[in-house]
């Protein structure tokens, strides 16, 4: 049975190389710069935003976002 192999949308293209770059240079993506800024809002404050703790986290995930430590736990 062949398989149907899926490629990542984000590694292909100028987005591939655009994302290579991010990494070279160490420039943060614009998601990971929200969910930094996320980070240090208490929770009314997120819920203001319309972001909860399980937002950030599946953000980070998918931007492949460095969490800090303290909002690992939140």
């Amino acid at each position: 049975m062949p398989r149907f192999r899926m490629a990542n949308p984000q590694t292909q293209g100028l987005a591939g190389i655009a994302r290579l770059f991010q990494v070279f240079t160490g420039t943060a993506a614009p998601a990971c710069v929200d969910v930094d800024r996320w980070g240090t809002m208490n929770e009314d404050e997120r819920i203001a935003q319309h972001s909860s703790s399980a937002d950030m986290t599946r953000i980070a995930i998918e931007h492949n976002c460095a969490l800090a430590p303290d909002t690992k736990n939140r």
